[in-house]
Parts: C-alpha cells; sequence; structure tokens
C-alpha cells in the first residue's frame, strides 16, 4: 500500500515539475506573408508587419492571425515546442474587389506595352531620319552661306578691278572673275533651297512622331478611414 501511494505521489510530483517546465520554456516564431507588410495578430494581440520575428514566446498552443487592407484575413494555430524556431509562412488571398481591379490594372498594362512596342517601332526610324536630315540641312546651309559670300566677295572685288582695268586682257579676266562669283552667288542661292527642303523634310518627322503612351498608375491599395453611423470603416480602393 505503501509503495503504491509513494508511486501515485511520484507521478502527480513528477507531473507537477513538468507542467511548470513546460510553462516556463519558451520558443521563437518567424512569420512570413505573401504579400509582405500583413498585419501579426498573436492570441489577438497586434505584434507587428510580416517579415515578422516573434522571440521568446511562451511554449505551447497559439493562434496567429494576419490580416491586409484588399485580402481575406487568415488565421492558423500552431503548438510551440520549448526551443523551438517555428517558421510559419501564410499566403493572404486576395478579395473578390482587389482582385477585379488588379486584373483591370495587368489588361492597362498589357495595352500600354503593346502601345509602347508600337510607339518605338515608329519612332525611332523618324527620329534617325529627322536628325540626318536636320544634319545635312545645316552642313547644307553652312556651305551655301561660305558660297554667298566668298561669291560676293569675289565678284565686287573683280567688278572693282573691271572698272579699272585698261588692258583688253585684264577687262577679259576681271570679267571672268565677275561670272564666276556670280555663279558661285548662285550655287548659294541654290544650296539655300535645299537647306530648306532638307530641314523642312526633319521638322515634318519629328512632328510626325506619335504621342509617347501615357504608362498606367501602379496597382495600389488605399485604406481611407471613413466615419460612418459613427463607426469607423476602412474603404478600400485600387489605383491602376
Amino acid at each position: 500500500m505503501k509503495n503504491i501511494l509513494f508511486t501515485i505521489f511520484f507521478l502527480l510530483l513528477a507531473g507537477n515539475i513538468y507542467a511548470q517546465v513546460i510553462q516556463g520554456a519558451t520558443g521563437n516564431i518567424n512569420i512570413q506573408s505573401e504579400p509582405k507588410g500583413a498585419e501579426v495578430y498573436l492570441d489577438g494581440s497586434f505584434m507587428g508587419n510580416t517579415p515578422l520575428a516573434l522571440k521568446d514566446i511562451d511554449a505551447g498552443e497559439h493562434v496567429i492571425k494576419v490580416t491586409k487592407a484588399g485580402y481575406v484575413d487568415a488565421e492558423t494555430t500552431i503548438t510551440l515546442n520549448p526551443k523551438e524556431n517555428r517558421n510559419v509562412k501564410i499566403v493572404l488571398e486576395e478579395t473578390p474587389e482587389t482582385r477585379e481591379k488588379r486584373l483591370k490594372y495587368q489588361s492597362a498594362l498589357d495595352r500600354y506595352e503593346a502601345s509602347m512596342e508600337e510607339y518605338r517601332q515608329i519612332s525611332k526610324p523618324k527620329k534617325i531620319w529627322g536628325f540626318s536630315l536636320l544634319g545635312a540641312g545645316i552642313a547644307t546651309g553652312i556651305a551655301a552661306t561660305v558660297f554667298y559670300i566668298k561669291g560676293l566677295g569675289d565678284a565686287s572685288s573683280a567688278y572693282d578691278e573691271y572698272k579699272n582695268s585698261v588692258l583688253m586682257s585684264d577687262i577679259n579676266s576681271k570679267y571672268n572673275a565677275v561670272k564666276d562669283g556670280e555663279s558661285m552667288v548662285t550655287i548659294g542661292h541654290v544650296m539655300t533651297g535645299i537647306t530648306a527642303v532638307l530641314i523642312g523634310a526633319s521638322l515634318y518627322q519629328f512632328f510626325t512622331i506619335p504621342s509617347k503612351p501615357v504608362e498606367p498608375k501602379p496597382f495600389t491599395i488605399n485604406t481611407t478611414p471613413e466615419i460612418f453611423n459613427d463607426r469607423l470603416i476602412l474603404s478600400i480602393s485600387g489605383t491602376y
């Protein structure tokens, strides 16, 4: 009888000691969520936002709740063992409203990328031609100016000498020099016309480049506090 009582007492004492050891033991919980930035509640108490490392948490059963605006709340129950490093990852499911807005944004983004590809295919050759024609026009304009200045100068100088010449050979020589100067001026006129055509063509290339598509705004979920019937409500909206 004494042995039986001693055995029962020993078992009760050992169970009590074990319970105290378990109660005083702690572990760590590393919580991740997809998407990140979700709020984490441990047994109803707010602990922070994911990714979150919880240290020295009492061993035993715990309820983890993860919430994020635009997503369905997720909850899981774990049993944390003493000295355990528990990794918990929770994938949040989009609400129907969030999914609809995300799909609209994705559709707008697809249209934008297609428009950008078309814009690049059209604008790139037009820019190349525009700059090439503009460069040729500027070069031709510079050459026309040189012909003008040199032709006018040579013709004017030769004409002055032509008027003062006495010998027939000098008269013929200076007359030819005047004609050469006038020819250079004529070439300058022609090159000026070519310059105008080249610059006009380059401007046409630039002005006919289509407008660059506007990129849709990044998809976000905004939470705006509103007061309605003395209750604080979070309205969720997406931009796309």
